[in-house]
């Protein structure tokens, strides 16, 4: 039995980098994208979320963060799958909330931080859902 890691960061040949969580109650894809300035990552959020809604999802699920100041990131969740689909709309909703929370966190303490040790917690700032 080869075991998979539930949590893989990717990156496509153009340069595109994306993660793929699994555990047995949810499978995820999310983008992880980095822009220049809050009005660059604020026009994907609306564009993105455009998309995913025509595509059949009840809402976008997403988390956006500055880094030092100077960086804007978006983890936002392309689809996901539900164990069980028999749940609640809301609490499946707020599972995938939860966990693309818990994936920017990861992105920021363990692939940020260890590449600039000058972190500073007074420079993050998120954009408000």
């Amino acid at each position: 039995m080869i075991l998979i890691p539930p949590k893989l960061f990717l990156t496509s040949n153009d340069g595109r980098n994306f993660i793929r969580f699994v555990n047995k109650h949810l499978h995820l894809w999310a983008e992880v994208l980095q822009f220049d300035t809050e009005a660059d990552a604020l026009n994907y959020i609306e564009q993105a979320t455009l998309a995913v809604m025509d595509n059949g999802m009840s809402k976008a699920h997403f988390q956006s963060f500055c880094w030092n100041g100077n960086t804007w990131y978006v983890v936002f969740a392309l689809e996901y799958f539900v164990s069980s689909p028999e749940k609640p709309i809301q609490k499946i909703e707020k599972m995938v909330d939860f966990r693309i929370k818990k994936l920017t966190s990861w992105i920021k303490y363990t692939m940020l931080i260890p590449q600039n040790n000058e972190y500073n917690d007074d420079d993050d700032t998120d954009i408000i859902q």
